[in-house]
């Protein structure tokens, strides 16, 4: 069952919460995830998560989640790996080749690191990667915001990359949003935990993803371990 008020964030495009053990969008889009392969529902945050080991969670990429304009992209995510590049969630590219992505979230096999990348309707790419290695078996917060002017991404509450990119989104509705996987190319499998996945049609500001990390943070299972990093606050 969706807890009260857990799809109520202007601007929210779709939500995965996972509460049920289903990925069922608890926004009024209703482009519900199908759960493909090895995808298991586990103890989360607060109810349920997922554990991805080779499988992955797909939804019609129509509707709400044909994003032209802003986009702010957020995620939980536990795991200890980073091989092949594994993406926790996004929109491939109309055929396996570059640039690949219509947005993504994954980690660099390279240096540990997040990435977050945008493609904008003339084929642009924002790449940004930032913060410390994160295939640590530990959970943590991402978070990347697309304005239109400016690409950015948060770990954890914190600012770690950004880059100027001017433009409107490229509209891909043939497209499924996928989390776990990049099925057209049938590789980028993330192994681990994935909880909390919310797709805006809005960027959202530093304000927004500080409260909004910060009381998420604060509101979990104890047993989940989290610390929760105030630096977001300034204080």
């Amino acid at each position: 069952r969706t807890r009260a008020g857990a799809c109520d964030h202007p601007g929210l495009a779709a939500g995965y919460r996972f509460d049920d053990g289903t990925a069922t969008d608890c926004s009024s889009g209703s482009a519900h995830g199908t759960l493909n392969g090895a995808v298991t529902p586990v103890a989360g945050l607060k109810n349920a998560a997922m554990r991805l080991s080779g499988g992955s969670i797909s939804a019609p990429g129509t509707g709400r989640l044909d994003v032209r304009g802003q986009l702010a992209l957020s995620a939980w995510f536990k795991t200890a790996s980073r091989a092949g590049y594994p993406r926790i969630a996004g929109k491939s590219w109309p055929t396996c080749g570059a640039p690949w992505n219509v947005f993504n979230f994954e980690i660099s096999q390279d240096t540990g690191r997040f990435a977050f990348r945008v493609v904008t309707e003339n084929g642009t790419e924002g790449y940004v990667e930032g913060g410390p290695g994160i295939a640590d078996d530990q959970w943590h917060h991402a978070l990347g915001s697309f304005d239109g002017s400016t690409v950015r991404l948060h770990i954890d509450g914190i600012e770690v990359a950004s880059r100027g990119l001017n433009g409107r989104l490229y509209s891909a509705p043939d497209r499924p949003f996928e989390i776990g996987a990049r099925t057209a190319c049938g590789d980028s499998f993330f192994n681990g935990l994935i909880d909390e996945v919310i797709v805006y049609d809005r960027a959202l500001t530093s304000f927004d993803l500080c409260n909004s990390y910060l009381a998420f943070c604060y509101s979990a299972n104890a047993s989940a371990g989290l610390t929760c990093d105030r630096s977001c606050v300034g204080d």
